[in-house]
């Protein structure tokens, strides 16, 4: 009976300490769980801390690509200003060069009005000479007629080399005002290269915003409950790539309009091709007025000689 109640003691103690270790698993169980349920609460915290602070720098990425979108149509605008001042200043030399053809027809009909009156004026002369030889008793009157004519002539081919000079020196002032034109016209086509530099530049920073943004949209995905946060992300790659896909379109414009001033600075130096041939026969014809001029004073005295021996011999 000893022994059994011993036993019974021993089994009760033994199921006593079972029930309490069992209650201290319990109990420790009961513990671990709240531990990870704090820890899950914690992490679902800090989740919603980040997801907040990742809102709050998705909001100011948006407000600098909006910044930068008014910033571009500020450009767009100042450009669209200078190119219309450019298209202004292509009119105008345009209307200059108009005028200076107008005016080089002038010349030219009044060069060969000139050249008319000198045929005229030598086929004068020749009926004079021989109304002279069939005139020999009034010698001494057609002489002195002639002579007073000779000097109306030189008076008249005195000022007609005059009034040559002075268009050729008009002609030079033109060929320093289109020099000027030209070098103002360089000057813009530097300026539009310098300005497709930049904008070059800001498409550059616009395409890695862009990389970035998707980057970050990558970054998100990864995420188990962004869903709606990914929707967004999307909605402002959008935005992005419609900002750069102008940026594209307005380096295109602006591409256009510096293959404009290049072209319009082409043809200033095909004017300039153009003219120096109608300066280089004006030239010509002043040197060969200069050496008929030369010759008729030549000549004068030989038919003054050949007059004066007819004369002694009448």
């Amino acid at each position: 009976e000893r022994k059994a109640k011993e036993e019974a003691d021993r089994l009760a103690k033994e199921e006593e300490e079972r029930k309490a270790k069992e209650e201290e698993e319990r109990l420790a169980a009961e513990a671990a769980a709240k531990e990870e349920e704090e820890r899950k609460a914690k992490e679902e915290e800090e989740r919603k801390a980040k997801e907040e602070e990742e809102r709050k720098a998705k909001e100011e990425e948006e407000r600098k690509a909006k910044e930068e979108e008014e910033r571009l149509a500020a450009e767009a605008a100042a450009k669209e200003e200078e190119e219309r001042k450019a298209k202004e200043e292509a009119d105008r030399l345009a209307k200059e060069e108009e005028e200076r053809k107008a005016k080089e027809e002038e010349e030219r009909k009044a060069k060969e009005e000139e050249e008319r009156l000198a045929a005229e004026a030598a086929a004068k002369e020749e009926e004079e000479r021989k109304a002279k030889e069939e005139a020999d008793r009034l010698a001494a009157e057609a002489a002195a007629k002639e002579e007073e004519e000779r000097k109306a002539k030189e008076e008249e081919e005195r000022k007609a080399k005059e009034e040559e000079e002075r268009l050729a020196a008009e002609a030079a002032a033109k060929e320093e005002e289109e020099r000027k034109a030209k070098e103002e016209a360089d000057k813009a086509a530097a300026e539009a290269a310098a300005k497709e530099e930049e904008e070059k530049k800001a498409k550059e920073e616009a395409d890695k915003a862009a990389a970035e943004a998707a980057a970050k949209e990558e970054e998100e995905k990864a995420a188990a409950e962004a869903a709606a946060k990914e929707e967004e992300e999307k909605k402002a790659k959008e935005e992005a790539d419609k900002a750069a896909a102008e940026a594209a379109a307005k380096e295109e414009e602006e591409k256009k309009a510096k293959e404009e001033a290049d072209k319009a600075a082409e043809a200033e130096a095909a004017k300039e091709e153009e003219e120096k041939p109608a300066e280089e026969e004006g030239e010509k014809a002043k040197e060969e007025t200069e050496k008929k001029d030369e010759g008729e004073a030549d000549e004068k005295p030989k038919e003054d000689e050949k007059e004066g021996e007819k004369e002694g011999g009448d």
